[in-house]
């Protein structure tokens, strides 16, 4: 999953979920930074929260902010497929 925001040119940015640490960047000199970070798999709401240390040691905490992630694999509710070359070979 990615994240991306704006802070003070080189603070260091964690983004967390819970007490875990998904993904840091330190913020460039345009004030925007990016970073990918593997979540849990597992579908639901996940809340994230970005984490901001500046230099002289000070922190800044964004808003929450929750996303909700659906299954990967959903469970199979149609019939089977059945080509040409089934439908022939069934009748």
């Amino acid at each position: 999953m990615s994240f991306a925001g704006t802070g003070g040119v080189g603070d260091r940015i964690s983004v967390v979920e819970g007490r875990r640490v998904v993904c840091s960047a330190t913020v460039h000199s345009d004030g925007d930074w990016t970073c990918r970070g593997r979540v849990a798999d597992t579908h639901g709401s996940h809340t994230f929260v970005a984490v901001a240390t500046g230099r002289n040691g000070a922190t800044a905490q964004s808003e929450p902010v929750t996303v909700r992630i659906a299954s990967r694999h959903r469970p199979y509710k149609g019939r089977p497929h059945t080509g040409p070359r089934d439908a022939a070979a069934a009748s």
